[in-house]
């Protein structure tokens, strides 16, 4: 494209903050036309902030010079708004989940191929530079083979804080799923498709959520590597809130993500020292940056869909037989045309 990208901006509320910085800050490559929010209230300050239109109605963008739509909703509108803003030819920057059923995603896949527009998957995690630093440890071996890896997330999330919090339609599922699925992807990423795994899950300190406050996953892989990832939205009084742990036969790394900027620290033969620091927004910003590149480029993103959805295939298969042990299988793509990218 020889002009900015125009962005119409689906969504205008806490979450939206921190993709209106990204975007800001890919200026002159971008340019906000349109903010739509069913709360006009919230479409106008974005408007304001942009000098651009706003409007409660996902219409406008239909009738509007928009290239591109960041979609920042809750995940049960995912599907359809995805599905009218493909079929009119939009390319798509979605929110993770992709979309809550197996059938939507697909669908949503098959849309945009047939479109021939980009589909992005908003798993801003793989954009994280700590996060990029631990997979270039683990691909290249840089610490001798992977042992094993611990992560968590731990919050106390309140229906003020999410509305939806206590529908498992509009999640979803629970915190595994609306939250988890970016460290699912995480594990998925770092060390590929699991062999099998275990999910348990719970409500105790979230007991008015239909799915699961509290959750824990251990993925095992042929080699032996087990990886774990334990999620709760019911702990009021964290310690450290969010960390990974990625072992290796000569070298431990660990996020120390309450830090500012968060750090990535070694501890090896040597002691313990820092690696690596990044400010929180940098992340968002290089996965916006991805999604640019991909719309002008053709190439496909890091976080396509082709590339993300197994992530999301595990916490299904999981939820369809807790508490025990099962064997995993791959997202099963639709069949595309020879012109998918």
């Amino acid at each position: 494209m020889t002009h900015p990208i125009r962005i119409a901006i689906i969504g205008c509320g806490n979450i939206s903050r921190s993709h209106l910085d990204a975007i800001e800050s890919l200026s002159p490559r971008t340019r906000v036309v349109l903010a739509v929010d069913p709360q006009i209230g919230r479409a106008r300050e974005v408007a304001a902030r942009f000098q651009c239109e706003a409007s409660p109605s996902l219409e406008a963008c239909l009738n509007s010079e928009v290239d591109a739509c960041a979609v920042l909703i809750p995940h049960d509108l995912h599907y359809s708004v995805g599905k009218t803003l493909l079929s009119a030819g939009k390319h798509v920057f979605m929110e993770k989940p992709l979309a809550n059923h197996r059938s939507e995603c697909q669908e949503l896949i098959e849309i945009a191929n047939h479109s021939g527009v980009k589909l992005f998957h908003g798993y801003v995690m793989r954009y994280n530079p700590l996060c990029q630093r631990i997979h270039q440890a683990i691909s290249k071996e840089e610490f001798g083979k992977a042992i094993a890896y611990h992560s968590f997330t731990e919050h106390h999330v309140t229906e003020e804080r999410l509305p939806w919090l206590n529908s498992r339609e509009k999640l979803g599922g629970g915190v595994l799923f609306s939250h988890g699925c970016h460290y699912i992807d995480l594990i998925r990423w770092f060390y590929g498709f699991p062999d099998s795994g275990i999910f348990i899950g719970s409500n105790r300190n979230n007991e008015a959520m239909e799915g699961e406050g509290t959750s824990h996953v251990v993925l095992s892989y042929p080699d032996g590597l087990l990886a774990n990832y334990h999620a709760s939205w019911g702990i009021p009084y964290s310690k450290l809130a969010f960390s990974i742990h990625a072992h290796f036969e000569k070298a431990t790394l660990y996020l120390n993500w309450e830090a500012t900027p968060g750090e990535l620290w070694i501890k090896d033969a040597k002691g313990d020292r820092c690696l690596l620091k990044s400010e929180p927004i940098k992340q968002v910003a290089l996965e916006w940056e991805a999604f640019l590149n991909s719309i002008e480029t053709g190439i496909p993103a890091l976080t396509s869909p082709e590339a993300t959805m197994d992530s999301l295939e595990i916490i299904w298969q999981l939820y369809g037989r807790p508490n025990e042990q099962i064997r995993l299988t791959p997202f099963q793509l639709p069949h595309l045309t020879p012109s998918a990218v």
